[in-house]
């Protein structure tokens, strides 16, 4: 559970994507695989295709979000990713929200809880972005020129935000003006 002064925080997962069915069904199963049945119960996971043209690949995507029991949004025409994350953003009315591209995968048991640390240690802490290693798909390792991410390293503060994945309170999206 994610909790901010003593209330517990409901979180959307929002996962862009166009004509990416096989990326999604991978960043799916990361999902539930690292994600204990506790914290679930706080989490809504949102998937919106941007305009994929292929039946074919749509099809697989509503399977795949069947399987799952994710709520997948159709845009029939692409629109980019700024509108994707706006969609993804105020389809659900939940407190904290993380948008994920489909190509990410989680790898880490505590992926949540260290996002949640975040959260609680600092009351001013707005917007969040995760370390991103670049994986192999063949074999899982880190590509080389990549280190491993530190997944117990303490917060620290960066002057670029994460654009592949990354953690907002509805509080701070509610202020720009017109989102992304």
């Amino acid at each position: 559970l994610i909790y901010s002064k003593g209330k517990t925080l409901k979180i959307t997962v929002g996962i862009a994507t166009y004509n990416g069915a096989d990326r999604v069904k991978l960043l799916l199963s990361s999902v539930d695989n690292y994600t204990s049945e506790e914290e679930k119960k706080d989490i809504s996971i949102v998937v919106v295709d941007d305009g994929t043209p292929y039946e074919g690949n749509l099809k697989k995507l509503e399977d795949i979000c069947n399987k799952f029991s994710v709520n997948l949004i159709k845009s029939s025409k692409n629109k980019g990713i700024p509108a994707t994350w706006n969609t993804l953003s105020r389809t659900e009315n939940t407190d904290l929200i993380l948008l994920f591209n489909d190509d990410i995968q989680i790898s880490h048991r505590h992926w949540l809880r260290n996002l949640r640390y975040f959260f609680e240690k600092n009351e001013n802490i707005g917007h969040v972005s995760y370390q991103i290693a670049q994986m192999d798909p063949r074999t899982g390792i880190a590509k080389s020129g990549y280190d491993n991410p530190d997944i117990t390293c303490l917060p620290q503060f960066t002057l670029t935000p994460g654009g592949q994945a990354f953690a907002f309170l509805r509080s701070v999206y509610d202020k720009v003006e017109n989102g992304f």
